[in-house]
């Protein structure tokens, strides 16, 4: 019958340790960079979401003042307007 070897707490503390420390540094490390690839992500189309709205707002005030400068064209011609003026 073989006996079991006793092992002291300390160093049962130390394998659980030499175990324990390096698995935790790499989930958190695999952890940290997985967080700063989705911020890097969310931060990009974020900022392509923002530059869209303000291309589409300038379209938009680009055709409104397309729609002034022809009414405005309109109105020069008009006859009426001239002999007011």
């Amino acid at each position: 019958m073989k006996t079991i070897k006793k092992i002291s707490p300390i160093a049962e503390l130390n394998y659980f340790l030499a175990i324990f420390i390096p698995l935790t540094i790499g989930i958190g490390s695999f952890l940290v960079l997985m967080h700063r690839t989705e911020v890097k992500v969310d931060t990009t189309e974020v900022n392509l979401n923002e530059i869209r709205n303000v291309e589409m707002a300038a379209q938009g005030a680009a055709s409104d003042f397309h729609v002034i400068e022809s009414d405005l064209r309109f109105l020069a011609n008009q006859n009426e307007l001239r002999a007011m003026l």
